[in-house]
């Protein structure tokens, strides 16, 4: 990849928090003022998208590393983590919105 590609992998990782900061803020202001549980969700859930966005574009900064005498191979594996890790943050979030679901259905308040 070169420099402005790089660049433009920095400037969309970094767009992409700053957007989810915005409409998490946004649904989870609104949902407390609409009494809304399904847009405080989704806002919760928008929270931990800003954490995957983050491991993201930390697993990008660090694949950009040069080789050294412990990594002979180079750090480019630390994006496919980063992206590993994105993914288990969101099917854990998608776990617990299920539960909680199934949670809401069987017992309503």
């Amino acid at each position: 990849m070169d420099t402005l590609s790089h660049k433009e992998a920095d400037k969309g990782a970094i767009v992409s928090i700053m957007a989810y900061i915005f409409l998490s803020s946004m649904k989870i202001i609104i949902s407390y003022i609409t009494l809304s549980s399904a847009l405080r969700a989704d806002g919760l859930n928008n929270l931990t998208d800003i954490g995957a966005s983050l491991a993201i574009l930390i697993g990008l900064k660090i694949s950009r590393k040069p080789r050294d005498p412990d990594h002979p191979y180079g750090h480019s594996r630390a994006e496919q983590i980063a992206s590993l890790v994105a993914s288990f943050i969101m099917a854990t979030v998608g776990l617990e919105v299920v539960i909680s679901a199934i949670q809401s259905f069987l017992n309503p308040k």
